[in-house]
């Protein structure tokens, strides 16, 4: 479930007009509302601000960044400012999961380009703004393999199906599957500022109503009567009544309990 947007005072917060946003522009900043959001200091304990502005190198070099996610609390909020064309795929795995661990409002705002694996990491957190003139590249990702036949079509299988469950998850809701599947195929997605922030805001719409209805449904549930007739039928002896006939050798099995209590108060009158 997407996290409650946090206030913070950031020249970087998130885009003009967000409806999720509700907060008073200080006066001397009324003439560039427009251009971008500034927060002012709300219920937000910390306020950590991290760079991803190279090609994303091996897990180790983001050890502090990882330790930040995963030991802020819900109070805290953490932006990362992505400048990167992308770069190896098992650390920005590594990063999401942090991300997604982690219990503060992480936001990603892109500053020039999110491109690859960049990508990813932007559309793991909870918020996501492109500045005006950046760019975002999604593409199939690139490598190899090298070992015997065997083990490299073994390999080559697992990581077709492992890419198609890692973007179906990361890019849901922000591509469609047909694009998902074009990308997938090998097409090159390429997406202006304004592409990026109008389909992350339908993004961010269809978690909340995917939420909220999750919340309705477990709502429900939990306020349904034992006794209720309509969603608590116990059908219970129907289906024990069809077991035994199904099993036993003198009948021919049958599927609906109605017809078959017809049929025996039949038998019984003959």
């Amino acid at each position: 479930m997407k996290k409650q947007n946090k206030n913070v005072y950031s020249v970087f917060a998130v885009a003009k007009g967000n409806p999720s946003v509700d907060f008073d522009y200080p006066e001397e900043l009324q003439e560039i509302k427009p251009q971008i959001a500034c927060y002012q200091q709300s219920n937000v304990l910390n306020h950590y601000r991290w760079f991803i502005d190279r090609l994303i190198e091996d897990e180790y070099h983001y050890r502090d960044l990882v330790q930040c996610l995963i030991s802020a609390s819900e109070n805290d909020v953490i932006e990362l400012v992505v400048a990167s064309g992308g770069g190896n795929l098992s650390t920005t795995i590594h990063i999401i999961n942090a991300i997604r661990s982690s219990a503060a409002y992480v936001r990603a705002i892109i500053g020039s380009q999110a491109h690859s694996a960049a990508s990813i990491i932007s559309l793991a957190c909870d918020e996501v703004y492109a500045l005006p003139h950046s760019a975002m590249l999604i593409h199939q990702p690139r490598g190899g393999v090298i070992g015997r036949a065997s083990e490299n079509a073994l390999q080559s299988r697992f990581q077709e199906q492992h890419f198609m469950e890692l973007f179906n998850d990361l890019y849901e809701d922000f591509l469609s599957k047909d694009e998902i599947e074009a990308v997938l195929q090998g097409k090159d997605m390429w997406l202006t500022a304004e592409e990026i922030n109008l389909r992350a805001e339908y993004r961010d719409e269809a978690r909340k109503e995917r939420a909220d209805f999750e919340a309705y449904q477990k709502e429900a549930e939990e306020d349904c009567n034992a006794n209720c007739s309509v969603c608590c039928y116990d059908d219970s002896d129907d289906k024990e009544e069809v077991q035994i006939l199904q099993t036993s050798p003198e009948t021919t099995p049958v599927t609906s309990p109605v017809k078959t209590s017809s049929r025996k108060k039949k038998e019984q009158k003959e």
